[in-house]
């Protein structure tokens, strides 16, 4: 996260949303190589990469989102400590719709997405 002159959050750098891109050049790299979609193996590996470039992405959003909170009347209540590696657990944990509760987003724009 960036911090302005007086020391308060302020919008992070959004450059993990070009990883998005890698979706589209896997894409077409499958056109380009004229891999058979319908060959099993290829198949398997399109799902594995989509659900890996998806849960990437809704981690970084949610632990971009949480850690820049809400505006000051409602930071008290927000205490929680969001790394790369409890947003990869929660979105994991509501991927598989187990859903704990143990890490909740306490963000508008948390809850939100």
């Amino acid at each position: 996260l960036f911090t302005d002159a007086n020391g308060d959050k302020s919008w992070a750098s959004f450059s993990f949303l070009a990883a998005l891109h890698t979706r589209i050049y896997w894409s077409r790299l499958v056109t380009i190589f004229r891999i058979n979609p319908k060959v099993l193996k290829w198949q398997l590996m399109d799902i594995v990469c989509s659900t890996v470039f998806v849960v990437l992405f809704s981690a970084t959003t949610i632990m971009t989102l949480e850690n820049l909170g809400d505006p000051e009347v409602f930071r008290p209540y927000n205490d929680e400590k969001w790394t790369i590696i409890s947003s990869l657990y929660f979105i994991f944990v509501s991927i598989s719709t187990v859903g704990y509760g143990d890490l909740v987003p306490m963000s508008i724009l948390g809850r939100i997405f």
